[in-house]
């Protein structure tokens, strides 16, 4: 028996959150750089971190240390977290449909 909730459940606890809209509590969006923004958004865009660094032209190590800036500006351990804060800060790119 696991501890913690299952993969579906963190997917459903991200999906909340992300359509929740922006809490009172979340960090501002200005905390973060253009180069930590752009890591953020190839995350939202569903890339593992080895894709990202692949993509913006970083390598692994390089994304690893801008994601542990993120997490510490603001105050979020996981990816999923910022992927959900970014999508109610309305920073996170939109599907487009035909």
């Amino acid at each position: 028996m696991g501890h913690g909730p299952s993969a579906a459940g963190w997917r459903s606890t991200a999906s909340a959150a992300a359509t929740a809209g922006p809490g009172a509590g979340d960090p501002s969006p200005g905390l973060l750089d253009a180069r930590e923004w752009e890591v953020v958004l190839a995350l939202c865009e569903g890339l593992p971190r080895d894709a990202v660094a692949d993509r913006i032209g970083y390598s692994r190590s390089t994304v690893n240390r801008i994601l542990g800036e993120i997490y510490a500006s603001t105050g979020f351990h996981q990816a999923y977290q910022v992927v959900a804060w970014a999508y109610r800060c309305r920073a996170a790119p939109r599907s487009r449909r035909a």
